[in-house]
């Protein structure tokens, strides 16, 4: 009878993990499966207007509401939830036969919405938006189904998955407050943004206004080469959460890098030809990466 307790006590010692596992190797392991220090980035990029729908469109058809794939809340309210947990079931219109049909019916039914999408965009913007994305989801389902016949190894998708940890968190929600609030990080003083709710002028001027008189866009451009090293430790350790005008004085101050917003307009063919070599431009090892990342979020 001992040497059976005995025997099942040291199964239980040596299969128990220690309460303090060791630091694990992600930046290794991710590095060998070919993703880049841009990998946050490219991820909140095609992450930010990502629906269920869209999920179970490109990806797989099974996933779930409760998927756990983060994106920027469409909801442009002061104090909404700038990040969602979920990528919400929005509701497309199925009577439409293509996917085309349904993200034109999704910007064209709520384009009379000023707290809607992305901040200062026209609604031929935000069509070219909707179909912008579309591209780059179409493109990642390509890794998307060769992940499917080769999967990821459980440790890569756990460093993967751990979104707090390896930065497409605090990426995502920088996202997000530059989709509310374009310009923010720009360095400009004037700026409207971060008002003390209680002062004159801040009681005086509505969010729609104060963000609508100085007409700065959302930018399509990534900055993952142009971003330096203090900036990068700034936005790991910076706070998110808290009321919303506190939130953006404090961004203005620690989270500057430069971006002023949307360099050209899509009101002309010249503005599309800045914008068509903008999406052209885009580096399809991202997609490889936005793949990776939704597969270990479904699969693992």
């Amino acid at each position: 009878m001992k040497a059976v307790l005995l025997s099942a006590l040291v199964v239980l010692v040596y299969s128990t993990p220690p309460q303090r596992p060791p630091v694990p190797r992600c930046a290794t392991v991710k590095r060998e499966a070919g993703l880049t220090e841009g990998f946050p980035i490219n991820v909140a990029h095609r992450l930010h207007s990502l629906t269920l729908e869209d999920l179970r469109y490109y990806f797989n058809s099974k996933a779930p509401v409760d998927n756990g794939i983060p994106t920027v809340n469409f909801n442009l309210t002061k104090n909404a939830p700038r990040v969602v947990p979920n990528a919400p079931l929005f509701g497309f219109d199925t009577d439409f036969g293509t996917q085309a049909m349904r993200h034109l019916d999704q910007v064209l039914r709520n384009m009379d919405k000023l707290n809607f999408g992305i901040t200062n965009y026209s609604v031929l913007e935000k069509v070219a938006h909707v179909m912008h994305m579309a591209e780059l989801w179409n493109q990642a389902k390509k890794y998307y189904e060769i992940m499917e016949e080769k999967s990821p190894s459980e440790e890569l998708c756990g460093c993967v998955n751990d979104v707090a940890e390896n930065g497409v968190l605090s990426e995502l929600e920088l996202l997000a407050l530059k989709i509310k609030y374009p310009g923010l990080t720009s360095g400009r003083a004037d700026l409207p943004y971060g008002l003390p709710p209680h002062s004159k002028e801040g009681v005086s001027m509505q969010l729609d206004e104060r963000r609508k008189a100085y007409e700065i866009s959302y930018t399509l451009k990534t900055d993952a080469e142009t971003r330096s090293p203090i900036f990068q430790k700034h936005l790991r350790k910076f706070d998110f959460e808290g009321d919303e005008d506190e939130v953006l004085a404090r961004a203005m101050e620690e989270l500057q890098d430069g971006d002023q917003g949307l360099d050209t307009h899509l009101d002309s063919e010249d503005g599309w030809a800045s914008w068509r070599q903008g999406f052209k431009g885009m580096d399809d090892h991202g997609n490889f990466e936005f793949a990776m990342f939704i597969y270990c979020k479904l699969n693992q």
